[in-house]
Protein backbone atom coordinates (compact mmCIF):
# COMPACT_ATOMS: atom_id res chain seq x y z
CA UNK A 1 0.00 0.00 0.00
CA UNK A 2 2.95 2.63 0.63
CA UNK A 3 4.55 1.92 -2.63
CA UNK A 4 1.26 2.53 -4.24
CA UNK A 5 0.70 5.92 -2.58
CA UNK A 6 3.92 6.80 -3.21
CA UNK A 7 4.06 5.71 -6.77
CA UNK A 8 0.94 8.07 -7.50
CA UNK A 9 2.38 10.86 -5.45
CA UNK A 10 5.27 10.96 -7.50
CA UNK A 11 2.95 10.64 -10.46
CA UNK A 12 0.51 13.70 -9.80
CA UNK A 13 4.02 15.91 -8.47
CA UNK A 14 5.13 14.85 -12.41
CA UNK A 15 1.77 15.76 -13.74
CA UNK A 16 1.64 19.51 -12.44
CA UNK A 17 5.58 19.94 -13.23
CA UNK A 18 5.22 19.20 -16.56
CA UNK A 19 2.12 21.64 -16.54
CA UNK A 20 4.32 24.45 -15.26
CA UNK A 21 7.05 23.50 -17.74
CA UNK A 22 4.05 23.75 -20.38
CA UNK A 23 3.14 26.89 -19.80
CA UNK A 24 3.70 29.14 -22.87
CA UNK A 25 3.06 33.03 -23.28
CA UNK A 26 0.09 31.84 -26.35
CA UNK A 27 -3.48 33.22 -26.34
CA UNK A 28 -5.26 30.19 -23.67
CA UNK A 29 -6.83 28.19 -26.37
CA UNK A 30 -10.14 27.98 -23.87
CA UNK A 31 -10.58 31.24 -24.50
CA UNK A 32 -11.75 32.55 -27.52
CA UNK A 33 -10.79 35.68 -28.98
CA UNK A 34 -10.74 37.72 -32.23
CA UNK A 35 -8.77 40.85 -33.33
CA UNK A 36 -11.14 44.16 -34.78
CA UNK A 37 -9.20 46.69 -36.94
CA UNK A 38 -10.21 50.06 -37.29
CA UNK A 39 -9.11 52.14 -39.90
CA UNK A 40 -8.68 56.42 -39.89
CA UNK A 41 -10.95 56.78 -36.96
CA UNK A 42 -10.55 60.69 -35.97
CA UNK A 43 -11.30 62.45 -32.60
CA UNK A 44 -11.12 66.04 -31.24
CA UNK A 45 -11.10 68.43 -28.65
CA UNK A 46 -13.81 70.40 -27.70
CA UNK A 47 -14.51 72.72 -31.02
CA UNK A 48 -13.97 69.93 -33.51
CA UNK A 49 -16.17 69.56 -35.96
CA UNK A 50 -16.45 65.99 -35.65
CA UNK A 51 -17.00 63.16 -32.88
CA UNK A 52 -15.11 63.69 -29.86
CA UNK A 53 -14.79 59.86 -28.32
CA UNK A 54 -14.12 56.93 -29.05
CA UNK A 55 -17.44 54.51 -29.09
CA UNK A 56 -14.76 51.13 -28.53
CA UNK A 57 -17.33 48.61 -29.38
CA UNK A 58 -17.80 49.70 -33.10
CA UNK A 59 -14.96 51.98 -34.23
CA UNK A 60 -17.49 55.20 -34.07
CA UNK A 61 -16.84 58.35 -32.69
CA UNK A 62 -19.51 60.16 -30.56
CA UNK A 63 -20.03 64.08 -30.87
CA UNK A 64 -20.12 65.74 -27.24
CA UNK A 65 -23.76 66.80 -27.86
CA UNK A 66 -24.52 62.64 -28.12
CA UNK A 67 -23.25 61.58 -25.03
CA UNK A 68 -25.71 59.89 -22.76
CA UNK A 69 -25.78 58.19 -19.48
CA UNK A 70 -26.43 54.66 -21.67
CA UNK A 71 -23.80 54.96 -24.08
CA UNK A 72 -20.93 56.37 -21.87
CA UNK A 73 -19.71 53.23 -20.60
CA UNK A 74 -18.91 52.56 -24.12
CA UNK A 75 -16.89 55.27 -24.54
CA UNK A 76 -13.23 54.78 -24.30
CA UNK A 77 -11.14 57.29 -25.66
CA UNK A 78 -11.29 61.29 -25.98
CA UNK A 79 -8.86 64.17 -27.18
CA UNK A 80 -8.61 67.31 -25.50
CA UNK A 81 -6.19 69.33 -27.14
CA UNK A 82 -4.83 72.84 -25.71
CA UNK A 83 -3.68 75.52 -27.39
CA UNK A 84 -0.12 74.16 -26.37
CA UNK A 85 -0.66 70.27 -25.89
CA UNK A 86 -2.74 67.28 -26.72
CA UNK A 87 -3.63 64.78 -24.89
CA UNK A 88 -4.78 61.53 -25.42
CA UNK A 89 -7.04 60.19 -22.75
CA UNK A 90 -9.49 58.08 -20.98
CA UNK A 91 -12.54 59.28 -19.21
CA UNK A 92 -12.20 57.46 -16.06
CA UNK A 93 -8.46 59.24 -15.83
CA UNK A 94 -9.34 62.54 -17.11
CA UNK A 95 -7.84 64.36 -14.61
CA UNK A 96 -4.14 63.14 -14.60
CA UNK A 97 -2.66 65.12 -17.32
CA UNK A 98 -3.97 68.29 -15.68
CA UNK A 99 -2.91 67.38 -11.99
CA UNK A 100 -1.57 70.19 -10.34
CA UNK A 101 -2.20 72.48 -13.15
CA UNK A 102 -5.79 73.80 -11.48
CA UNK A 103 -7.63 71.00 -12.42
CA UNK A 104 -9.19 69.61 -15.93
CA UNK A 105 -9.56 72.59 -18.58
CA UNK A 106 -12.62 74.90 -18.48
CA UNK A 107 -13.63 73.42 -21.83
CA UNK A 108 -17.23 71.62 -23.11
CA UNK A 109 -15.89 68.50 -23.20
CA UNK A 110 -15.64 68.69 -19.43
CA UNK A 111 -17.63 71.36 -18.02
CA UNK A 112 -20.75 70.74 -20.47
CA UNK A 113 -23.76 69.58 -18.42
CA UNK A 114 -24.78 66.71 -18.25
CA UNK A 115 -22.46 65.41 -21.58
CA UNK A 116 -19.05 66.63 -20.39
CA UNK A 117 -16.81 63.88 -18.62
CA UNK A 118 -16.52 65.80 -15.72
CA UNK A 119 -20.61 64.77 -15.14
CA UNK A 120 -20.55 61.29 -16.27
CA UNK A 121 -21.18 58.67 -13.89
CA UNK A 122 -17.72 57.79 -11.86
CA UNK A 123 -18.90 53.93 -11.59
CA UNK A 124 -19.05 53.95 -15.40
CA UNK A 125 -16.28 55.49 -17.13
CA UNK A 126 -13.42 53.45 -18.69
CA UNK A 127 -9.95 53.61 -17.93
CA UNK A 128 -6.71 52.50 -19.16
CA UNK A 129 -3.06 53.00 -19.47
CA UNK A 130 -1.15 53.98 -22.83
CA UNK A 131 2.48 53.37 -23.46
CA UNK A 132 4.53 54.26 -26.23
CA UNK A 133 6.33 51.26 -28.40
CA UNK A 134 10.38 51.77 -29.68
CA UNK A 135 10.48 48.62 -32.07
CA UNK A 136 7.15 48.29 -32.96
CA UNK A 137 7.15 49.01 -37.25
CA UNK A 138 4.04 50.26 -39.52
CA UNK A 139 4.80 46.97 -41.53
CA UNK A 140 4.11 44.90 -38.87
CA UNK A 141 0.72 46.77 -37.69
CA UNK A 142 -0.51 46.57 -41.35
CA UNK A 143 0.40 42.81 -41.46
CA UNK A 144 -1.44 42.55 -37.91
CA UNK A 145 -4.50 44.40 -39.32
CA UNK A 146 -5.02 42.14 -42.49
CA UNK A 147 -4.18 39.26 -40.51
CA UNK A 148 -6.03 39.56 -37.23
CA UNK A 149 -4.70 36.24 -35.69
CA UNK A 150 -5.04 36.70 -31.84
CA UNK A 151 -1.53 34.63 -31.32
CA UNK A 152 0.51 37.10 -33.84
CA UNK A 153 -1.37 39.94 -31.71
CA UNK A 154 -0.65 38.19 -28.35
CA UNK A 155 3.42 38.21 -29.40
CA UNK A 156 3.64 41.50 -30.65
CA UNK A 157 1.68 43.07 -27.91
CA UNK A 158 4.18 41.56 -25.03
CA UNK A 159 7.06 41.88 -27.81
CA UNK A 160 6.47 45.53 -27.58
CA UNK A 161 5.95 45.86 -23.59
CA UNK A 162 9.26 47.48 -22.93
CA UNK A 163 11.13 44.18 -23.12
CA UNK A 164 9.21 42.82 -20.20
CA UNK A 165 7.09 39.71 -22.61
CA UNK A 166 4.56 40.67 -19.83
CA UNK A 167 0.90 40.25 -20.86
CA UNK A 168 -0.39 43.97 -19.68
CA UNK A 169 1.36 47.28 -19.57
CA UNK A 170 2.15 49.61 -17.04
CA UNK A 171 2.07 52.78 -18.67
CA UNK A 172 0.92 56.09 -17.92
CA UNK A 173 -2.96 56.94 -17.98
CA UNK A 174 -2.27 59.48 -20.74
CA UNK A 175 -0.04 60.40 -23.15
CA UNK A 176 1.18 63.82 -24.29
CA UNK A 177 1.57 65.30 -27.85
CA UNK A 178 1.23 62.25 -29.82
CA UNK A 179 3.11 62.57 -33.59
CA UNK A 180 2.74 61.31 -36.59
CA UNK A 181 3.84 57.23 -37.15
CA UNK A 182 4.58 56.64 -33.63
CA UNK A 183 2.54 53.55 -32.29
CA UNK A 184 1.04 52.85 -28.81
CA UNK A 185 0.09 49.49 -26.78
CA UNK A 186 -3.28 50.49 -24.72
CA UNK A 187 -5.57 48.66 -22.28
CA UNK A 188 -9.02 49.53 -21.50
CA UNK A 189 -9.90 48.70 -18.13
CA UNK A 190 -7.12 46.92 -16.97
CA UNK A 191 -7.96 44.22 -19.61
CA UNK A 192 -9.10 44.90 -23.10
CA UNK A 193 -5.42 45.19 -24.95
CA UNK A 194 -5.16 47.08 -27.93
CA UNK A 195 -2.50 48.75 -30.52
CA UNK A 196 -2.26 52.09 -32.17
CA UNK A 197 -0.88 53.66 -35.07
CA UNK A 198 -1.12 57.85 -35.07
CA UNK A 199 -1.28 58.85 -38.50
CA UNK A 200 -2.17 62.12 -37.83
CA UNK A 201 -2.54 64.97 -34.70
CA UNK A 202 -2.77 68.97 -34.25
CA UNK A 203 -3.66 70.68 -31.52
CA UNK A 204 -5.69 73.61 -30.37
CA UNK A 205 -9.29 73.77 -29.79
CA UNK A 206 -10.35 72.37 -32.87
CA UNK A 207 -7.62 70.08 -32.70
CA UNK A 208 -7.76 66.28 -33.46
CA UNK A 209 -5.94 62.78 -34.09
CA UNK A 210 -6.47 60.35 -36.47
CA UNK A 211 -5.32 56.41 -35.88
CA UNK A 212 -6.25 53.13 -36.94
CA UNK A 213 -6.77 50.79 -33.87
CA UNK A 214 -6.44 47.19 -33.54
CA UNK A 215 -8.52 45.75 -30.32
CA UNK A 216 -8.07 42.07 -28.90
CA UNK A 217 -11.73 40.39 -27.21
CA UNK A 218 -12.12 37.63 -25.27
CA UNK A 219 -15.05 35.23 -24.59
CA UNK A 220 -14.45 35.13 -20.85
CA UNK A 221 -14.72 39.12 -20.99
CA UNK A 222 -18.35 38.82 -22.28
CA UNK A 223 -19.03 38.01 -18.06
CA UNK A 224 -17.62 41.10 -16.45
CA UNK A 225 -19.61 44.65 -16.94
CA UNK A 226 -16.22 46.58 -17.11
CA UNK A 227 -15.53 44.66 -20.12
CA UNK A 228 -18.93 43.52 -22.20
CA UNK A 229 -19.89 47.33 -23.30
CA UNK A 230 -16.73 47.93 -24.58
CA UNK A 231 -15.22 45.25 -26.67
CA UNK A 232 -16.13 44.71 -30.31
CA UNK A 233 -18.47 41.66 -30.69
CA UNK A 234 -17.48 38.97 -32.38
CA UNK A 235 -17.85 39.05 -36.09
CA UNK A 236 -18.24 34.80 -36.12
CA UNK A 237 -21.56 35.22 -33.97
Amino acid sequence: MKKTTFTISMLLCLVAMCFTSCKTNEPDAFDQRWITSYQNVTIGSHNFAGGNFLYLKTGKTVKLNAVTAENQKNLALFYPATNINGYICFPANADDPFDGAGGTPNTSLFTQNPQGVNHWNASGKTGGKIQITKTLTIQEFADLASLRDPKNFDALYRANNNNTGKEFISGLTYTLNPKSGQTYLLDFNGLIRAIMWVKNASIGAGGSITFDLIVESRESYNRFDQTKHLQPDDPEK
